[in-house]
């Protein structure tokens, strides 16, 4: 009851929104938290930091190929986002998609984890895109 009568309120907020896609979210309602993103994205269509939870509600809701294609077109539209990058190839790579995978791990490594991570997360986390880019390039049944 609660969430219906919230649905119908007038919120044009985009932080409110977001607000109560997180209280979902938490709470693994993930088809409501995608309708409170939805209507937070109608308010704010090119904010990227929404479209990324965006294409990460629709992976967790098995949503793959659209997923795929939120999480591309923010990765495209911030070149020099190391954790999109990742995100995005390491997304792929678990999809069973090697061609796609490779460029996108490649580009993030290129660009290296953010100098403001601790160091020991910064290493493990490219040491982790090493060795995925390792199991691309390995022959098959290796």
């Amino acid at each position: 009851p609660l969430r219906k009568n919230l649905a119908q309120l007038p919120l044009e907020d985009a932080a409110e929104l977001l607000a109560l896609c997180a209280i979902d979210t938490q709470r693994d309602e993930l088809a409501p938290a995608l309708e409170w993103l939805e209507r937070a994205l109608a308010l704010a269509p090119t904010d990227d930091r929404l479209l990324a939870r965006k294409g990460r509600l629709l992976r967790r809701l098995g949503r793959d190929a659209e997923a795929v294609d939120v999480l591309r077109g923010c990765a495209e539209r911030a070149p020099q986002d190391y954790e999109l990058w990742s995100e995005l190839g390491s997304y792929l790579h678990s999809l069973g998609r090697p061609g796609e995978a490779r460029p996108a791990l490649q580009h993030a490594l290129e660009l290296g984890a953010p100098a403001s991570w601790p160091a020991e997360m910064r290493e493990r986390s490219l040491q982790k895109l090493r060795e995925t880019l390792d199991e691309l390039d390995a022959p098959a049944g290796q």
